[in-house]
């Protein structure tokens, strides 16, 4: 998930940093301790080769993107559009600090699109909006491929499919009463020690916002399509890993466990950037389907393609503004 922005805040207390990265670790060792019997099968993982591995870099690359048109949109209900440069330089400089302190965006984009007439908590709407997405969309998949990849569990689960219903009415919800769930959302989040202090009249800034139907389905819509170019760079990553015809029957297994991972790395919130739990999650219902080697290649992979790809936006949109700062001088030397 991208980082909410907007309400101040500076970087937080330090305890709750350093807490937020031993929890992190603590599940990763976790996770290392429960496939450690099948530890050594990471040496004979198959790499995928680099042309899957560019693949999924360029389809984060799209879902990046789209993140940036999504905080664009919801700016203007308050100021002016940013143009689209300024917006993706504001928006991944940001982006990449949540490695640092869960939720550090919140301030970091504030600061940063100020200077461009952006008013202080309303980009936090896009965040909240893809907060909720996160909360109702990405369980919805889970579950409803849960008796794919609960197939080996003692008993049958497949009626837990059927609660995929819930987070679906949840969606319906958002759509229908967009600002008044996204103010419980907002309240909610503001109470919590380490998130407050970033989300400070967040709700407020919601409220007060001309939060329409239409463009809460627009949002939405582009965070679903993110999670979709998200979920398609993992099975990239997969057919490179393990081939295109077990990743075909496995599809489902493979869907469940990324959705699963990120539901749970979004709501773990001392988790810097969900670092640990998604990671752990996704490890942990996948090995025995694919076998512990590949999916802790798997994983890591995953994680260092959507940072490859917030850094390759970045490095790009810099070089593209230097090009323009370029030209506008020569032009006015001339």
């Amino acid at each position: 998930m991208g980082a909410a922005e907007g309400g101040p805040g500076a970087g937080g207390r330090p305890a709750w940093r350093w807490l937020g990265w031993a929890l992190s670790i603590a599940v990763l060792v976790a996770t290392v301790l429960a496939v450690r019997g099948r530890w050594a099968e990471t040496a004979d993982a198959t790499w995928p080769a680099a042309g899957w591995v560019l693949a999924a870099v360029g389809v984060n690359v799209l879902g990046n993107l789209l993140l940036v048109d999504a905080w664009r949109a919801t700016t203007a209900l308050a100021g002016p559009r940013l143009p689209l440069l300024v917006a993706t330089d504001v928006w991944g400089s940001a982006q990449l600090t949540r490695l640092v302190l869960p939720a550090a965006p919140v301030a970091s984009r504030a600061a940063l699109a100020a200077p461009h007439g952006v008013r202080p908590g309303i980009g936090a709407l896009t965040t909240l909006v893809e907060f909720a997405w996160m909360l109702v969309g990405t369980p919805a998949l889970a579950l409803a491929t849960a008796p794919w990849w609960l197939a080996d569990a003692p008993r049958d689960l497949a009626w837990v499919a059927a609660f995929a219903v819930v987070p679906v009415a949840a969606v319906v919800a958002i759509v229908v009463w967009p600002t008044r769930m996204l103010t419980l959302l907002a309240a909610t989040l503001e109470r919590i020690p380490f998130l407050g202090p970033r989300l400070a009249g967040t709700a407020a800034a919601v409220r007060s916002a001309p939060l329409t139907r239409r463009l809460a389905v627009a949002l939405l819509g582009r965070y679903a399509a993110t999670t979709v170019l998200r979920l398609a760079g993992f099975l990239l990553l997969a057919v490179g890993l393990v081939g295109g015809g077990e990743v075909g029957d496995l599809f489902a297994v493979l869907v469940g466990a990324a959705a699963l991972g990120r539901f749970v790395g979004t709501v773990a919130l001392f988790a810097p950037g969900g670092i640990g739990p998604r990671e752990g999650v996704t490890a942990l219902v996948l090995g025995p389907h694919l076998g512990s080697g590949p999916v802790l290649v798997l994983v890591a992979l995953a994680r260092l393609v959507e940072l490859a790809a917030e850094v390759v936006l970045l490095v790009v949109v810099r070089l593209a503004r230097g090009v323009r700062r370029g030209g506008v001088r020569d032009s006015t030397s001339s």
